[in-house]
């Protein structure tokens, strides 16, 4: 007894069928795809990228004395500290709000 397909051919036409079925090559619908998926990829790592990378920008020194004083009269901070902040960022004495602080540089010898 021999087993058959549902046509009526035999298991051994199938097999025989099977080998003959050249490889799988790629499509032009597979490019495609492949295209956009790296396209999509690259528009998200830029946008994480840049998000990583991205600064925030610093408050002037006249922003920051709005704040200390609207504190000051909210009575969080007492006349001395104002008088004394209001001294540190008038004028062009607010360039410690630019300094950057310093890198370690191993080739310096100081570090951590």
């Amino acid at each position: 007894m021999e087993l058959t397909l549902d046509a009526g051919k035999s298991l051994g036409d199938a097999v025989c069928f099977a080998a003959k079925v050249p490889p799988a090559q790629p499509t032009v619908l597979g490019a495609v795809l492949l295209t956009v998926l790296l396209v999509v990829a690259a528009v998200v790592a830029w946008w994480h990228w840049r998000e990583a990378h991205e600064e925030e920008a610093t408050d002037s020194p006249d922003d920051l004395l709005a704040s200390f004083e609207e504190a000051y009269e909210a009575g969080e901070i007492d006349e001395a500290e104002i008088k004394r902040l209001r001294a540190k960022l008038s004028g062009t004495s607010a360039a410690f709000l630019t300094k950057k602080p310093p890198r370690n540089d191993p080739s310096s010898g100081r570090g951590a």
